[in-house]
């Protein structure tokens, strides 16, 4: 375990009480983690802002910070791009004992905290390279990034949307060969995963975005792997609410109709995972060429079938994209049963 994740526990080992900041799937998964791993329940969930967050979760409430003890330490649970000016903020409020929940943290206690549920990746892993080819999907309009990563020599950059614009920020774009690089402003990222289903061939192959990576390596796929996915969000109370916070109640009706009539032998179990509390986030796949091309294949079925619905939820920008989201998330919880599936960490780079 990590100093971040170690100095996390350690502190409020010995602490009678303590806040966490933040009320969504970060908050969550820190609450269900620390609960396990320390025995510490927080006192509350602290929030900016009523608007957008829900006034409890588990039962405990949130609320904004401003009437809460200074002396009590606060683990911060936000996403990597909040951290800093939610540190800010608190400090401003007169907070001093103020603990992040770092990237590193979040994967050293969210992987201890499932355990054998979601295995792990070998990070001693040392199988012959495999021929694995990733590739980083940016789009001309992304926000600059302070720091950008270094590209391993299987990571490529390619341009999502490249259809509609003459701008060029990649080699690679995804409005050559069989492609739908027009429909980007439903499908968002999803545009370059079908070029890449259509056109790149490699023993091993899969998507991350500019900002946010899978910590892979070429020599850690062997051993029977299928697939490599990030660790899946730990969502309050479940799958379909955290969906929920992003689309119409009618979009994810819509979905597992279209899953009902398109895999009717399966649709159950579709149904069962988004009533469960986990989800994979943000469209990060390393798998088996194989494994990644029936995974789009049957993704694409099912959009395709519900834009022949008319969807009025689904005809909103992005919309398709999160549906996804949500797709991705569903077809490997589903499958985690015939598939070997291991874990690793994202890196999210501001």
């Amino acid at each position: 375990m990590g100093p971040d994740a170690a100095a996390i526990l350690d502190t409020l080992r010995c602490e009678d009480s303590f806040y966490l900041y933040g009320a969504q799937v970060v908050a969550y998964g820190a609450y269900r983690a620390i609960q396990a791993l320390c025995g510490k329940t927080p006192e509350r969930f602290l929030v900016t802002a009523p608007e957008g967050n829900p006034t409890e979760m588990d039962g405990i409430a949130a609320g904004v910070p401003e009437d809460a003890c200074r002396d009590l330490p606060v683990v911060i649970c936000v996403s990597s791009v909040l951290r800093t000016p939610i540190r800010a903020h608190l400090d401003a409020l007169g907070f001093r004992r103020c603990l992040d929940w770092t990237d590193s943290a979040e994967f050293d206690l969210m992987s201890a905290f499932y355990g054998e549920k979601f295995p792990l990746l070998d990070r001693n892993a040392s199988y012959p390279a495999a021929d694995l080819a990733l590739y980083e999907i940016r789009h001309h309009r992304d926000r600059p990034l302070q720091n950008p990563p270094p590209l391993h020599p299987w990571e490529h950059p390619i341009q999502a949307g490249a259809a509609l614009t003459e701008t060029r920020i990649a080699d690679l774009t995804d409005c050559e060969g069989d492609q739908i690089s027009r429909r980007n402003p439903d499908y968002s990222e999803m545009t370059a995963a079908y070029w890449v289903w259509k056109n790149a061939h490699s023993a091993w192959k899969g998507i991350e975005h500019y900002r946010r990576h899978l910590s892979v390596r070429s020599d850690q796929l062997g051993g029977g792997i299928d697939a490599v996915l990030p660790l899946p969000y730990l969502c309050y109370p479940d799958f379909s609410a955290q969906w929920g916070r992003f689309v119409s109640p009618e979009v994810p009706e819509a979905v597992l109709g279209a899953l009902r009539v398109l895999y009717p032998a399966e649709a159950d179990r579709y149904a069962a995972a988004l009533a469960e509390p986990y989800q994979y986030p943000y469209n990060l796949v390393c798998a088996r060429e194989t494994v990644f091309d029936e995974y789009c294949a049957w993704l694409f079925s099912v959009t395709e079938y519900l834009e022949t619905q008319k969807i009025p939820g689904l005809q909103k920008p992005r919309a398709m994209g999160y549906a996804a989201e949500a797709l991705t998330g569903l077809y490997f919880l589903v499958h985690r049963d015939r598939l070997t599936l291991r874990h690793t960490a994202k890196e999210i780079f501001a």
